[in-house]
């Protein structure tokens, strides 16, 4: 369907903020496409090992991917919680509780402003940082009307 970046949220009170001013990008910025995410550049996330971070469970991809990526940089982070749900890690770092991963189609998506500041991730490794978003089925599996509706939708809402 698409493409999606991983970006990371920090609530807007850390004071890292203010060193990380020109690299910082808004809800806004993101939410219409003001900025190609390529053209900023991205944060090393070791100037955040000694943050408190809010990363999903470990079944989910943001948590292997949050793991990868603070390992790369030399470091453990330091997990508070782990919520099941993307839009949960979003909301407890909207109230200044840790860091954490999202995805710019979560920012585009939601539409209420917060008290975050958002930043590309400088990765030696690119690929941790974006990921592809599909729908897979089973090619000689029955696909019903309501399936084959939903598929259609879904593309037609995420067409480029």
């Amino acid at each position: 369907l698409f493409y999606e970046q991983i970006l990371l949220a920090v609530p807007k009170a850390n004071p890292l903020n203010d060193t990380l001013f020109n690299q910082r990008l808004t809800r806004a910025e993101i939410s219409v496409n003001a900025v190609s995410l390529e053209q900023k550049k991205g944060v090393d996330l070791s100037l955040f090992k000694n943050e408190s971070f809010v990363l999903l469970k470990k079944e989910h991809d943001l948590h292997r991917r949050g793991l990868e990526l603070c390992h790369e940089r030399g470091f453990t982070p330091k997990v508070t919680i782990y919520p099941n749900q993307l839009m949960t890690a979003y909301n407890i770092a909207s109230q200044g509780l840790g860091c954490t991963l999202v995805t710019d189609t979560l920012i585009k998506r939601c539409s209420f402003d917060n008290e975050l500041a958002y930043y590309r991730i400088d990765a030696l490794s690119e690929q941790l940082t974006s990921r592809q978003v599909f729908i897979a089925y089973k090619k000689k599996r029955y696909i019903t009307k309501a399936m084959h509706k939903f598929i259609e939708l879904a593309c037609s809402l995420f067409a480029h």
